[in-house]
């Protein structure tokens, strides 16, 4: 008896299996039908906002992310002007007036040691009046 039913239980199940493939079938060629048919897309409309008047903003959440750690300058131009400033000009050539003045400073100071040098390894003189006793 266990023989038989175990052929049945195998049969019951041969015949489930065959079921589900057929309405695998079916539920695949339905899908190829609804792929293939074209369905038309609603024709998009587009509205056009000439004036837009905003009477309150609310802002739950702000946040700013300034980066300037990353900022790399190569070279800096222009001027800053902090406070009242009243037509002063910085002239384009300032750069090359400073560089004649530190040089001209430097040459002044080179003298000054050549002076003192000198007058360092010249003789000492000393002059004292005789006194008439």
């Amino acid at each position: 008896m266990g023989f038989l039913n175990l052929f049945k239980s195998k049969l019951k199940e041969k015949e489930e299996i065959e079921e589900l493939q057929r309405q695998l079938a079916m539920i695949h060629t339905e899908l190829e039908k609804l792929q293939k048919r074209e369905s038309p897309r609603p024709a998009e409309t587009m509205y056009i906002v000439e004036k837009l008047n905003v009477e309150r903003l609310r802002v739950d959440k702000f946040e700013l992310h300034n980066n300037f750690g990353a900022l790399g300058i190569k070279e800096l131009k222009g001027k800053l002007n902090i406070g009242a400033n009243y037509g002063y000009d910085i002239p384009d050539d300032v750069g090359e007036l400073l560089e004649r003045k530190d040089k001209e400073i430097e040459d002044a100071k080179n003298m000054k040691r050549r002076v003192k040098k000198e007058a360092g390894t010249s003789p000492k003189l000393n002059l004292n009046p005789k006194r008439d006793l």
